[in-house]
């Protein structure tokens, strides 16, 4: 997840300076930069939203640009490389899919939970969490060894969020993407029209719980591939909306700054950097990362692996086993 919040928007950068320019350069990183990102394929399911959105993308560019020759050319050339750089896994994974892929419903772990995670992701499936973004962990429990107890990961955002001025202000930031997303548009700015899929595929999805969305998501949980691989559902698509907000808020940005004066410019630059620091607060607190889950390697881990060090090459523990 880290991986593809990382490099999702160098894909992007590089995919656009291809269609633009078309240089070996920028394909050369263009290919560098999917390379770095597939670790994000440790969960395959999150690639694949990606890849699809991706595809949708490159489609709404080449239909903006009349499916001129050059650029369904260029697009190919783009998702073929896309393809080719993950073959590595995609090829067997997509034969465990078409083989073996009632499998994972079957293992215990998610016969016991599947159903709750389900449930957990579809209760902020409504406008007022995805406009912030706010996922099921808000609401998830982690174990308090200290407290012996389950305790909310995320209580300091929680109460942090509860304060009326704050949530006035994250619903004002998706005010002014939603603003940028229409001033894009009345520019008929061709760029953020083929960027579209990266706001409406995750906003599609994130608002499961919310009519006519929610229909859709039903009827895809008929399928007991999409119903395994939409538990959590919030994961797959968040960092999508995610780059979508912070693109079309920066037509947001364009719009107040555009033929403004200098001084009413920098008035503006400062307030919403004032208003990026107020609203992340926590973050500056150690709050991105739960404490909760920062932990230290126990020793005995260490002393572990100089004792097998020690042993010969054998059978160590043998597998399946009944029990957790």
């Amino acid at each position: 997840f880290p991986t593809q919040y990382a490099f999702l928007p160098f894909i992007l950068l590089f995919t656009i300076r291809f269609l633009n320019h078309h240089s070996k350069k920028n394909l050369f990183f263009f290919v560098l930069f999917n390379l770095l990102a597939t670790p994000q394929a440790y969960a395959a399911h999150l690639w694949y939203p990606f890849f699809g959105t991706y595809v949708l993308f490159i489609f709404f560019y080449a239909l903006i640009h009349r499916f001129h020759f050059l650029y369904v050319k260029l697009g190919s050339i783009l998702i073929g490389a896309v393809l080719l750089v993950n073959a590595f896994w995609l090829l067997p994974n997509i034969y465990f899919i078409l083989t073996t892929s009632s499998v994972p419903k079957l293992a215990k772990q998610n016969r016991l939970y599947s159903q709750e995670f389900r449930l957990r992701n579809r209760e902020h499936g409504f406008l007022k969490d995805v406009a912030l973004v706010r996922g099921f962990y808000f609401s998830w429990e982690a174990y308090d060894f200290t407290a012996r107890k389950n305790v909310l990961l995320m209580q300091e955002w929680r109460n942090y969020l509860n304060n009326p001025l704050v949530l006035v202000l994250g619903y004002t930031f998706f005010g002014g993407v939603m603003w940028g997303l229409f001033y894009s548009f009345w520019r008929k700015n061709k760029m953020a029209l083929s960027f579209t899929p990266f706001f409406a595929i995750p906003f599609v999805f994130l608002m499961n719980n919310t009519f006519p969305f929610n229909i859709f998501f039903e009827f895809l949980l008929r399928f007991s591939l999409f119903e395994e691989a939409l538990r959590f559902v919030f994961t797959k698509f968040s960092i999508l909306l995610i780059f979508a907000y912070a693109f079309y808020f920066s037509f947001f940005i364009e719009y107040l700054l555009h033929t403004r004066k200098t001084i009413v410019r920098i008035f503006y630059v400062l307030l919403f950097c004032m208003g990026f620091i107020v609203y992340a607060y926590p973050m500056f607190k150690g709050e991105l990362i739960s404490p909760k889950m920062r932990t230290q390697i126990p020793k005995e881990y260490f002393v572990w692996w100089d004792f097998m060090k020690t042993q010969s090459v054998g059978r160590v523990l043998p597998l399946p086993m009944h029990q957790f």
